[in-house]
């Protein structure tokens, strides 16, 4: 079999050449979560990191990932945080391959815990104790001001999320973060706004009570607790994200989207 560029298979990839090394807490962890949740693929002769964005049949279907978020998967391999596995059938628009999976050992997860523990502040040099973010289905106790995060599942600009959300954390750090716990920009804004000591509150779908029914109630019950802002991150006109954004315009809540094509990285 051949990988995604018509090359051979390659034996186990040698971990990418390193470059400068990545210390931005915020990107590494969104990767980390990333590699947990979505997950990564190494295709090709050349070890590019590809994303998973779905699956047909028994081949996953994948994206280039960014070179930044690329060069970061890199690092983490090389420090030992990412181990890779066994090959994977993938496919990427025509081309047909397989890529290496992308694990993430026990340890790097408890490392996960003790970066978020820090709370590293956007723009800081160093740590900042913050608090742990309580999470539930129901609004957090005492909370001010509320931000709706509601966004793509194959959200994959990390870049432009965390710019977003530094902006209105800097401007107002004792909000409360409000999302509906989907992998993607949801959980990837999350993990962010923790990380740096602020609050957040998960909404997850009731997938086995509602069936295909719980994403939009989930959505309808965000909104209907009410939120100063709602920031929506859309990527390819994504159905539960517009929804989102569309019920809280609906309900006159500022609504701002960040909005990239299908093949935007």
């Amino acid at each position: 079999m051949t990988d995604l560029f018509g090359n051979p298979d390659p034996k186990p990839a040698s971990q990418g050449k390193p470059g400068a090394p990545v210390n931005d807490h915020d990107l590494l962890l969104a990767v980390l979560a990333t590699a947990d949740d979505d997950g990564y693929r190494i295709v090709g002769v050349r070890e590019r990191v590809y994303r998973i964005t779905g699956k047909t049949g028994h081949q996953e279907i994948v994206e280039p990932a960014p070179r930044y978020e690329e060069a970061t998967v890199q690092q983490l391999i090389r420090a030992g945080h990412l181990h890779l596995g066994g090959s994977h059938p993938c496919r990427y628009g025509r081309h047909e391959g397989t890529g290496r999976a992308v694990l993430v050992p026990k340890r790097s997860r408890g490392l996960v815990a003790r970066w978020r523990g820090y709370g590293c502040r956007p723009g800081d040099s160093g740590p900042n104790q913050g608090p742990s973010p309580p999470a539930g289905s129901q609004p957090v106790p005492g909370a001010g001001r509320r931000i709706l995060v509601t966004g793509s599942r194959t959200w994959s600009h990390l870049g432009q999320l965390r710019t977003v959300l530094a902006r209105w954390y800097q401007q107002h750090p004792d909000a409360v973060l409000v999302h509906g716990d989907a992998k993607g920009a949801d959980r990837l804004a999350a993990s962010m706004w923790a990380q740096w000591g602020g609050r957040t509150e998960a909404h997850p779908a009731d997938w086995t009570t509602h069936g295909r029914r719980a994403g939009p109630l989930r959505n309808r019950h965000m909104v209907d607790l009410g939120a100063d802002v709602c920031l929506a991150f859309i990527r390819g006109g994504s159905a539960g994200a517009s929804h989102t954004a569309s019920l809280a315009e609906a309900a006159g809540i500022p609504t701002i989207r960040t909005e990239i094509t299908a093949e935007g990285a």
